[in-house]
């Protein structure tokens, strides 16, 4: 599924875990559990994506799940879960916007 969400915007780049590694090394740096979500992911009931900054595309910056189901985001979550809107970062919120719109998943912002 990686190659269909990845995505590249002005200051920022959606991609995905290619590894389970990936995904713990995300959690870890983050603070949160996506390091968890290999079974649903290999099971198919979950998408989960990395969000980074284009100048530090090897740092972890949010992790976002999208249920396959629904077409949908489920969960956006920075370092200890924060959400986008939570630090006010206007740019980060237009490119997930952008990338949500590009790939047909739906996204409600709060």
């Amino acid at each position: 599924y990686g190659k269909k969400f990845a995505y590249k915007g002005k200051d920022f780049v959606m991609t995905y875990p290619k590894t389970i590694s990936d995904l713990f090394e995300e959690g870890r740096v983050l603070n949160h559990c996506v390091g968890s979500y290999g079974d649903a992911i290999k099971s198919g009931n979950s998408i989960v994506l990395f969000i980074r900054k284009k100048k530090e595309i090897d740092t972890p910056y949010f992790t976002l799940e999208v249920d396959p189901t629904h077409n949908a985001v489920t969960q956006i979550g920075g370092y200890s879960d924060v959400a986008p809107h939570h630090i006010r970062n206007k740019e980060l919120i237009e490119f997930i916007k952008e990338w949500a719109d590009k790939k047909e998943v739906s996204y409600k912002t709060k």
